[in-house]
């Protein structure tokens, strides 16, 4: 799977950033670049055009004539699409999604598919302006510093699922973390259960050597194990919306303020802002967003595999060690559509 030169540069770069802080030559047979498509190089994905290489993302056109990005990997997802056409009969086929999108304006489609929850985005090909970092510092505690020696063995927790983050926690612990992996009972990683080939391989790369948790959150005791388990943490590692750990009384941004050196990553796919909050993205549709795409024939192509996830997992590695090297508390809100902004080439 080739990628554009920039984008390859972009992910060597944090890697070697990152091998830098740490002083240790992490995964010395690849290179960032390698990174990025090693999902489809074990999964034997095709190079991606209008259909995202895993096949669940497409990019289809508007009544409007506008391209949108449509992620329908999650049975719940085709659930909700009758919702979304306002249709009244079962749509179980990407032809049916195609035709009714045609027949749909384009704003009304994203508007009603992020009230709904689903992954969906608009190709917007003239967000050229590249922001000035690729994270936000939500808070910053500039006088809770830890002491933390040079051979201290840093204490991750990960609470995240799928990609970004868990690659995050991997080259963390390839860096010398201890990392401990937090499942849902009720909703365990969905990745760990991928049946295709080449599925469980990828799972088990992301998560090999890390300590596994199981809690069961309909249990208090669980949110108390929880909370126990984020005060013995250096580094904690989220992708949920803000409002998933708030129902269970966790404030990210009070616990690092309470909590000094500990080094809050926030994954999201838009950020913790409102209303932005609040929408729900994958690797594919969110770099179709921060417009990270080709055109071929005047139409939107994918770049590599889900490119954002990777592209975000690797710096968010390299912020979240710089940061606890500061010792100084911190909660850092990266998200996948500004990761993709910050890496895209200006000729796309």
């Amino acid at each position: 799977m080739i990628l554009p030169e920039s984008i390859s540069d972009c992910a060597n770069q944090a890697l070697d950033a990152l091998r830098k802080q740490c002083g240790k030559n992490i995964y010395p047979d690849i290179d960032g670049a390698q990174l990025l498509s090693l999902r489809a190089r074990l999964m034997q994905f095709k190079s991606a055009t209008q259909i995202s290489a895993n096949g669940s993302c497409h990019l289809l056109l508007t009544e409007d004539k506008q391209w949108i990005a449509l992620n329908l990997s999650r049975p719940s997802d085709w659930e909700l699409l009758p919702a979304l056409f306002k249709h009244s009969k079962n749509i179980d086929a990407w032809q049916q999604v195609t035709t009714l999108v045609k027949k749909s304006l384009a704003a009304d489609l994203i508007e009603q598919g992020r009230n709904l929850g689903l992954p969906i985005a608009l190709a917007e090909q003239n967000r050229s302006l590249r922001p000035a970092n690729y994270f936000d510092i939500v808070y910053h505690g500039e006088n809770q510093k830890a002491n933390r020696a040079n051979n201290t063995q840093a204490r991750v927790l990960d609470l995240s699922s799928l990609w970004a983050g868990p690659l995050c926690s991997q080259l963390l612990q390839q860096s010398g973390a201890q990392v401990i992996k937090v499942e849902s009972k009720q909703r365990p990683d969905s990745m760990q259960f991928n049946t295709l080939k080449g599925g469980k391989e990828f799972f088990e790369w992301l998560n090999r050597g890390k300590a596994l948790r199981v809690l069961d959150f309909t249990q208090v005791e669980a949110i108390q194990t929880l909370k126990k388990l984020i005060t013995q943490s250096d580094i904690v590692i989220e992708g949920s919306r803000p409002r998933v750990l708030q129902q269970w009384g966790i404030d990210a941004e009070a616990m690092v303020k309470q909590q000094a050196g500990l080094i809050w990553v926030s994954i999201t796919g838009y950020g913790r802002q409102e209303p932005e909050a609040n929408w729900v993205a994958f690797g594919d549709d969110a770099a179709i967003n921060a417009g990270l795409f080709y055109m071929v024939d005047n139409k939107p192509a994918f770049i590599g595999d889900a490119i954002a996830d990777p592209l975000t997992g690797l710096h968010a590695a390299l912020v979240a060690q710089q940061y606890y090297r500061q010792g100084r508390s911190a909660l850092i809100d990266i998200n996948l559509c500004n990761v993709s902004r910050y890496c895209k080439p200006f000729t796309l």
